[in-house]
């Protein structure tokens, strides 16, 4: 089980290269920095101090567990979902006080080592299991549970319409699911 820690990893980083989208540009940051941007923007309808640190936390635990994540492109993270979301400007004082609360905490794995860690606005009910999103071995702390509590948040079910285009260019982005120049059809099968 992950739990939280006030000892920061020795391999920590100290600054976090960011490349912000919208600008083109990669900013250096110190990471509580960039912990506290990212817990603005991800965290940006919340008021509860409790919940801003717990973000903050989980925030900071993903950051230096997929630190160089897009090391060859030249910079750490991007400013999107693909990692974590984040826009410059000024930060609440709510904010502030959570991420400097919490300063260095970071979830633990079983071994006492930085944890994988993962969060979004709304589960729909039950979080995912990693192990089968991503056909990998899954910590206990990442197997899928129901959870009633997102039943009843205003995101708690969506549809989206995209192209055929765009639904092959995403399978194609990855060689697990490279369907290769054409998509005839889908079938779900599960």
């Amino acid at each position: 089980m992950a739990t939280a820690g006030a000892a920061r990893n020795a391999t920590s980083p100290e600054v976090v290269r960011i490349h912000v989208g919208a600008h083109e540009v990669a900013q250096t940051l110190g990471l509580e920095d960039y912990v506290r941007r990212v817990v603005a923007t991800e965290g940006s309808t919340e008021n509860e101090l409790e919940a801003l640190k717990a973000l903050a936390i989980a925030v900071r635990t993903y950051g230096i567990k997929n630190m160089g994540r897009h090391q060859k492109d030249g910079y750490d993270f991007c400013s999107t979902t693909h990692c974590q979301r984040y826009e410059a400007g000024p930060t609440s004082k709510l904010v502030s006080q959570a991420v400097d609360t919490t300063r260095e905490e970071v979830l633990q794995d079983s071994l006492g080592k930085v944890a994988e860690a993962y969060f979004s606005a709304s589960c729909g009910g039950a979080t995912a299991n990693i192990g089968s999103l991503w056909g990998s071995s899954t910590p206990p702390h990442l197997r899928g549970i129901r959870d009633e509590a997102c039943d009843s948040e205003a995101h708690n079910s969506w549809t989206d319409v995209i192209s055929q285009a765009q639904l092959t260019r995403a399978l194609q982005s990855d060689p697990r699911t490279n369907v290769g120049p054409t998509l005839a059809k889908v079938k779900i099968i599960r």
